[in-house]
């Protein structure tokens, strides 16, 4: 659900309604099988989903925050900086490579052509 559409602003309470456990429950099965908690989780997936416009030549990076949600251009360049290792200025430079992109457990779901259980961590695959 989340990672179907990563821009609508689900509240713990929707999502708990749909799979029909309490909020309390959802949060902490939750994480314990995906190792993050559900806001950091969607944090990631809209992050990841913003990539290709931030290292885009001459892109704005406050019309970009707005369009994924985030307050203002410093809450998104932070909050990317946390997720990737680097700025999006440095990344849409060359200068970092965005490990995290390849490496992290959300990463490998939404790369990968074999999804890992949510019960296990992803291993890398052989290209």
């Amino acid at each position: 659900m989340l990672a179907a559409d990563p821009s609508k602003p689900w509240t713990l309470a929707e999502l708990a309604a749909v799979v029909h456990y309490s909020p309390y429950r959802l949060a902490r099965m939750f994480r314990a099988h995906t190792g993050y908690p559900i806001a950091g989780y969607r944090r990631q997936l809209v992050l990841r989903a913003s990539l290709p416009d931030a290292v885009a030549r001459h892109s704005d990076l406050s019309s970009i925050a707005a369009a994924y949600g985030f307050s203002s251009h410093s809450h998104y360049t932070r909050m990317f900086r946390q997720v990737f290792g680097c700025t999006p200025s440095q990344a849409q430079a060359g200068l970092h490579v965005l490990t995290t992109y390849t490496t992290s457990p959300i990463a490998a779901e939404s790369n990968s052509s074999v999804r890992p259980s949510p019960l296990t961590s992803p291993s890398p695959t052989a290209s």
